[in-house]
């Protein structure tokens, strides 16, 4: 009973680890489950109101929505962008912010104001499905003709967005410098998608708690698998150790050293036995 204990509490041990394991792992899938069906009351919720998203740049402008019916680009100005801390173009790391430096370039003969930088994420199979909108950065910055200005946008994926393939999109707005901006005409508003490209959500915090999960488990895993082979060493050892004990205690106790000397008194009387009688028989 003794040398069973330590194995009933191996195997108890061992229990109580699978337990663990498989309630984390049912708690992480109910937590994702419930995740992904508030994301998706908020997309709908922000589908339904159509002024989700809005700023004061938004309120003056009698256009409509500023990502919506956008005008086309002018000919003569140029964009180029750059986001020095994506360390991969296809992936976009949810809740952290990505730093976007957006050069613009005028070729032509008359001024332009950059009136705003706006962005948005969509559904990569329905691009016209908005997920979330970005920050609308108002700017009023004039860039000369043969001149050149440089503009920073910064956004960020919402953190509790589901990890799949998304559409984004950056846009900026400007205008001639010379027609106010609360009257600018159509022909007068401009705007370029500079970036539009289907990129992977990523959660880097899900992805280490995971990985540190998986860890922990093998460790206590090997722990235990280590024990048990730890106690069935020390019970094999005991085993034979208890074993070699009985065969000698069964063996009979044999006293060498006084049945020698009880043989040697013997064979001496015997021997002065016989001598006495023939010593009588002599004498008659």
């Amino acid at each position: 009973m003794a040398r069973s204990l330590p194995r009933l509490v191996t195997w108890l041990v061992a229990l109580a680890a699978v337990l663990i394991v498989v309630s984390v792992f049912a708690s992480q899938v109910a937590a994702e489950k419930t995740l992904e069906e508030e994301i998706a009351a908020e997309i709908e919720a922000e589908a339904e109101d159509d002024d989700v998203g809005l700023t004061a740049v938004d309120e003056e402008d009698d256009h409509g929505h500023i990502l919506t019916a956008m005008p086309s680009p002018a000919a003569m100005v140029d964009v180029a962008y750059v986001m020095p801390n994506r360390k991969d173009d296809d992936d976009v790391e949810l809740g952290k912010d990505v730093e976007t430096f957006v050069a613009l370039s005028n070729r032509d003969t008359r001024a332009y104001r950059v009136t705003a930088i706006a962005g948005s994420l969509n559904r990569a199979e329905a691009f016209r499905t908005y997920v979330q909108n970005f920050t609308v950065a108002p700017f009023n910055r004039t860039v000369e003709p043969g001149k050149e200005l440089s503009l920073r946008y910064t956004f960020a994926l919402n953190d509790r967005l589901d990890v799949r393939p998304y559409r984004l999109a950056l846009t900026i707005f400007y205008q001639r410098a010379a027609v106010a901006a609360g009257n600018a005409p159509a022909s007068a508003r401009h705007s370029a998608t500079f970036y539009n490209v289907t990129v992977s959500s990523i959660d880097t915090s899900s992805v280490v708690d995971s990985r540190t999960f998986a860890i922990g488990a093998v460790v206590v895993l090997g722990g235990i698998a280590a024990a048990a082979a730890a106690i069935r060493a020390s019970d094999s050892d005991g085993d034979a150790g208890s074993g070699g004990g009985k065969g000698s205690s069964s063996k009979p106790a044999v006293e060498m050293g006084t049945a020698s000397g009880d043989t040697a008194d013997e064979d001496d009387w015997l021997t002065e036995h016989k001598v006495m009688r023939g010593s009588q028989k002599s004498t008659k």
